[in-house]
This record gives C-alpha cells, sequence and structure tokens, in this order.
C-alpha cells in the first residue's frame, strides 16, 4: 500500500477499513497527526455519525512505521504489547497489521500540553495509569529495554561526531557512559525488579479524555520490560517538550507528589526512588541521545536529530556534574 499516493483515501478504505467497520466510502473522513517524530499517524472516521474525529465512538488510526525504524525495532513484539496492554485496559484494540504498520482504534482525548503536565490532579491520573503497567511483571530472563535499546542503536549508527564545546560526542562516549551508568547500583526496591514499562511517555503519547476524567497513553512501539525508575524518570524529562525547555522539568516537591499518587512509599523508600530517578535520567538522556543519532542517519521525516542528541547529551553531562557517575 502506497501511503505517499493521492489515492491514499480509497487504498486504505478498500485495503483496511471497509473489513473493519460498515462505513460509506463517501462518508469517510481523514484527519493527520502532526505531532510523532518517528512514525506517520493517520485518523480515519465516519463523518455521517460525527463531524470530528474527536467525536466519534469507532474511530481508526492508521499508523505508517519511519522508515528504517524497522532495524532497532522489534515490531512483533510491539503487536505482542500492545495486546498485553489492551487486556489491562490501558492500549488500544489493534485490528489489522500489515507490512509497514498498522490500523487500531483511536484513542479519545487531545495530547497534554506542558502546562497541563504540571497539573496535580492530571499528574495524578498519569501516576496511577504507569502504576497499572507496572503490575505486569517479567516472565522469565529478560534484559533492561534501556540498556538493551542502547546496544542496538550503538550497533545501527555509524561513526559520528557531535562537537559540543570542547567536548565531542561518538560512539565511544555513549558506550562508556552506558558502561559507567550500568554498574552503578540502584538504592530503592522499586528499581530491583523489571516491570512492564512504556518507556516513551512523552507529552505528545500522552491524551487527556476532559468528558472522562481519565488519561490514555498511546505509541506503544517502545514498550517492554524495563526499570520502573527509568519510565517515571523518562516521563519526567519529557516535561520539557520536543522543544526542549528544561525550565519545565519537575522539582524535587513536584515529583514527591507525583511518586505518592503513583504508590504507596515509605519515607526512606521514597528518598531512595528520588535518588534513583537522578540517576535514571542520565540513561534517559543517553537513549534518546543515540537514538536521535540514528534517527538522524536513516529517517526521512523532517526535524532537526542530530541538534536534538545534541542538547540531550548536553543535559546529560549537565545532570552528572551533581552525581559524579561519569
Amino acid at each position: 500500500m502506497d501511503f505517499k499516493s493521492l489515492s491514499l483515501n480509497s487504498d486504505t478504505f478498500n485495503g483496511i477499513i471497509s473489513n473493519i467497520r460498515p462505513w460509506k466510502f463517501e462518508n469517510l473522513a481523514r484527519k493527520d497527526f502532526s505531532d510523532g517524530i518517528t512514525n506517520k499517524i493517520f485518523g480515519f472516521f465516519d463523518s455521517s455519525t460525527s463531524e470530528s474525529i474527536f467525536d466519534a465512538e469507532d474511530a481508526l488510526i492508521v499508523r505508517i512505521n519511519g522508515e528504517g525504524t524497522d532495524k532497532f525495532l522489534d515490531r512483533n513484539r510491539e503487536i505482542e504489547n500492545m495486546c498485553k496492554l489492551n487486556s489491562v485496559g490501558v492500549a488500544a484494540k489493534v485490528h489489522v497489521v500489515f507490512r509497514n504498520g498498522m490500523c487500531y482504534d483511536f484513542t479519545k482525548g487531545k495530547h497534554i500540553t506542558r502546562q497541563q503536565v504540571t497539573d496535580a490532579k492530571i499528574g495524578c491520573l498519569i501516576a496511577k495509569n504507569m502504576a497499572k503497567c507496572h503490575e505486569i511483571e517479567a516472565e522469565g530472563t529478560e534484559t533492561a529495554a534501556c540498556w538493551h535499546g542502547i546496544n542496538k542503536f550503538l550497533d545501527q549508527v555509524e561513526e559520528f561526531q557531535i562537537p559540543s564545546g570542547e567536548r565531542t560526542y561518538n560512539k565511544e562516549f555513549v558506550s562508556s557512559s552506558k558502561k559507567k551508568l550500568k554498574a552503578f547500583k540502584l538504592k530503592s526496591k522499586l528499581s530491583q525488579t523489571l516491570k512492564f514499562c512504556h518507556n516513551d511517555l512523552l507529552l505528545g503519547n500522552i491524551l487527556f479524555d476532559e468528558v472522562n476524567n481519565r488519561v490514555n497513553f498511546i505509541d506503544h512501539e517502545y514498550a517492554d520490560f524495563n526499570i520502573p525508575t527509568y519510565d517515571i524518570a523518562n516521563h519526567f524529562a519529557e516535561w520539557a517538550g520536543l522543544d526542549v525547555d528544561w525550565s519545565f522539568l519537575p522539582n524535587d516537591e513536584q515529583k514527591r507528589s507525583w511518586m505518592k499518587a503513583y504508590k504507596e512509599f515509605d519515607d526512606q523508600e521514597l528518598e531512595r526512588v528520588l535518588d534513583d530517578l537522578k540517576v535514571m535520567s542520565l540513561v534517559c538522556h543517553l537513549y534518546w541521545g543515540i537514538w536521535a543519532v540514528v534517527q538522524s542517519q536513516i529517517s526521512k521525516i523532517d526535524f532537526d536529530y542530530a541538534g536534538y542528541a545534541k542538547t540531550k547529551f548536553d543535559r546529560l553531562i549537565e545532570e552528572d556534574i551533581a552525581l559524579g557517575i561519569l
């Protein structure tokens, strides 16, 4: 299926939608989503019953995988993960999988903003939803997704050099940083057991359904078993947004409030969790930094991946000043 063709609607309707919904082609309406920086997202709904996709009861999403992403993402595992999360009510139902994408139910809600993510009530909903995901424990021997992912990116990436002041970021920098961070002993009980994590809870992957007062997580392509404090630290780092304004990062008081909504901790364990979050924040910056370098080499999407990588690596170095791990 050619998703660059002028016949996108008819091709999608005939090849996918007509097998799922009893809609008529003349009533097919489409909304293109532009929030993602990896994949192409198209929404479809029946205009005879709804004026907007956000009002529709049975809208569908057709996602086209980003070019080259199959090199470092296990798409079969992603489908398994979405079905697993759907079974506990935190992911949409998948209807069809095709060579370079999938079709699944549209999830109601609108992407949260940097202002909304700092709202205590919405933050509480996000924390409880994440805790629900983290109830799923790893079976058998699993490698934490953060370490596995960095290794995979290092295998895929070509040699690179990103200058930053007197420092130059390259593959050796990433490999050495990963080794030191992995060797660092985390303190909290929460960090000791791998749980099922979303791993990519940027603002664009969280929908707030104001009518039903709930949040929904979308785009589970990086979901996997991981260290829970990584998932939480990564979400906090994403408060900065894709245009990266670090002034929006949560302070210690906001983190404590969020963690109390996530789970009940005694005072000592809560402090250990907060310490671990500082360490895992470094891992997140390293992960998405090398991810961005890979994207800069393979992606056709118009986004400054190299600049994003530099921003992530710079923040990694800045935050490590207080920790001294690297």
